[in-house]
């Protein structure tokens, strides 16, 4: 096993019964369906384990995670209560536990994290709040070669309602973010996690993120991918209780020998819910992107209305994108669907632009924002989707 040179000994979770060997797993191959088209050479590598920098300040209004260490805002939000892992009451830490036995899982990656990590944040939304402040969540890896492997766990208690962004900025020339995100969304409570992932030409990212629905709740999340050397989202949502709603969307934008990969799991495990899937891609020159999108529906999960839908804008003859929406349904009163499309501008549309003026250059940034609005229209967070916007303009990939 080369991914971590040497893990050292913490106490993250002193309270967990057992902790997994990392030596018990092999690294995934192509050979494994769920990474058949993912090569992990990028990360299998000698990291070493994060170290706390001592020059690292608190924010205002964010949630700072540096080299996995975390640390809270220096004001307080109303409704919103943040523990760090060494302050955990023992209730805390039976409802982490809690979160952590919805998932399954179990692999070379939950074993490195289970070991590895120095940190984790549990964020509980009050009952019945309506959190008017976007709590924003920053992540960043400072030390050159090195692996950090935080954990955020989300409570949001019934009837309430809460946004989140969370921004993972390129501030190494080489490392490794391993992020495990567990949240749970209680009865009638609205949960909303806007996400954007920059990185410098040589950061990987693995996001492993695990959502549950009690009943009446409703959960939305947008990942916009636009940079980063080797990107994996892996979001797994169970639908646990009736009459939920769940939105998933992404944007991702691969080029220079970028790969990302996003997979994600719907599980409708009772009736009457209601789940949307968008996720688009543009693939530029030598880029890599895979979606794979499953959605399972229980034998009891009767007036399920599930939608998926892929689309990918090929660049140049030399991107390439693997592609794999899945409906799994076991009931028989559905209404279900998926669908897939990659192809390349249409060149009338591009002559239309170019006629009347624009380069063909700006005339493909424009035709890029316009194939990728819906996906950002779902930012319902007037400054971080203008954050976004810029984002994809400074990289050169839309125009304003």
């Amino acid at each position: 096993m080369s991914i971590v040179a040497e893990i050292k000994p913490t106490n993250t979770f002193s309270f967990k019964p057992n902790k997994h060997s990392v030596a018990d797993f092999p690294m995934p191959t192509t050979r494994v369906e769920s990474w058949k088209y993912t090569r992990v050479g990028a990360i299998d590598t000698n990291w070493k384990q994060a170290e706390r920098n001592s020059n690292s300040t608190a924010l205002e209004n964010a949630i700072r995670i540096e080299n996995g260490f975390i640390t809270l805002p220096s004001t307080s939000i109303a409704g919103i209560q943040l523990t760090l892992g060494k302050d955990l009451s023992a209730n805390q830490q039976e409802t982490i536990l809690s979160l952590l036995s919805k998932e399954n899982r179990t692999d070379v990656f939950d074993a490195i994290s289970e070991n590895a990590s120095n940190d984790l944040v549990l964020i509980e939304i009050e009952k019945g709040k309506l959190v008017e402040e976007v709590l924003a969540i920053e992540l960043g890896n400072s030390s050159n070669m090195c692996m950090s492997a935080p954990y955020v766990f989300i409570v949001s208690k019934e009837n309430s309602v809460a946004k989140f962004t969370v921004d993972f900025k390129g501030e190494s020339e080489q490392s490794f973010h391993l992020v495990n995100l567990y949240a749970h969304v209680e009865a009638s409570a609205q949960l909303e996690i806007h996400q954007l992932q920059n990185t410098s030409k040589n950061e990987c990212i693995l996001l492993r993120e695990s959502i549950s629905q009690a009943e009446k709740s409703v959960f939305k999340i947008t990942t916009v991918t636009a940079s980063g050397t080797w990107v994996r989202n892996e979001l797994n949502i169970r639908i646990e209780g009736q009459h939920c709603e769940t939105f998933l969307s992404g944007a991702y934008f691969p080029k220079q020998d970028q790969l990302i990969d996003n997979h994600t799991f719907v599980d409708h495990q009772v009736p009457n819910c209601y789940s949307n899937e968008l996720y688009k891609g543009v693939l530029f020159e030598n880029g890599k992107g895979v979606f794979n999108g499953k959605v399972y529906v229980h034998i009891d999960a009767q007036k399920t209305n599930a939608y998926q839908s892929n689309a990918n804008i090929m660049m140049s003859d030399n991107a390439s994108i693997f592609t794999k929406p899945e409906l799994e349904i076991y009931a028989d009163d559905v209404k279900c669907s998926h669908g897939s499309t990659t192809g390349q501008f249409n060149e009338e549309a591009l002559f239309y632009l170019r006629a009347r003026g624009l380069s063909e250059e700006s005339a493909k940034r424009l035709l890029v924002s316009a194939f990728t609005s819906d996906v950002m229209n779902r930012i319902s967070i007037p400054s971080w989707k203008e954050y976004v916007l810029q984002t994809l303009i400074q990289n050169e990939i839309i125009t304003e």
